[in-house]
């Protein structure tokens, strides 16, 4: 079982990591997809994609926004973008707080399909445990609210 350690907002060492993201990203495009985008489609590893862009620039621009895990060689395997929010979470009750999850993703390195020597199993998941805790912390009893492609619906 890989450990991981929680990251709460972004600093500078997270807004690298994330650009070592998109730059490994390139390269596992140029490798395994010889240089074609579009052959990405509609896998885990193409939605990762659009995902690390999105969460890198929100992570410069609010870094406190910012969530991710750590594996024990310290190296950031999977982050998420939260917002405090409060709206309906019932269909005739409102006022309710939680934590909307914009989006969630691994490192680049757990998403491809070829095995690579810095992925870590779990990452992503362990990230999601951390944000369920961080809610019931701020008192929202672990209530997140996220809107998912379908196909990833059953990692929720």
């Amino acid at each position: 079982m890989n450990l991981f350690s929680y990251v709460k907002n972004a600093d500078s060492l997270v807004i690298r990591e994330l650009t070592t993201w998109i730059e490994k990203i390139q390269e596992y495009v140029d490798l395994f997809y010889s240089g074609n985008f579009e052959v990405t489609r509609n896998t885990k590893f193409g939605d990762g994609i659009a995902k690390v862009r999105e969460i890198r620039q929100r992570a410069i621009v609010e870094p406190l926004v910012f969530r991710g895990v750590r594996d024990i060689n310290g190296i950031l395997q999977a982050g998420a973008i939260i917002t405090e929010e409060i709206g309906n979470i019932y269909q005739y009750e409102e006022g309710y707080g939680y934590l909307y999850l914009g989006t969630i993703t691994n490192a680049p390195w757990n998403l491809i399909e070829i095995p690579q020597p810095e992925g870590r199993k779990g990452a992503a998941t362990s990230l999601m445990e951390e944000i369920v805790r961080e809610s019931i912390e701020l008192e929202y009893n672990g209530i997140i609210k996220t809107q998912s492609l379908v196909r990833a619906k059953p990692f929720y």
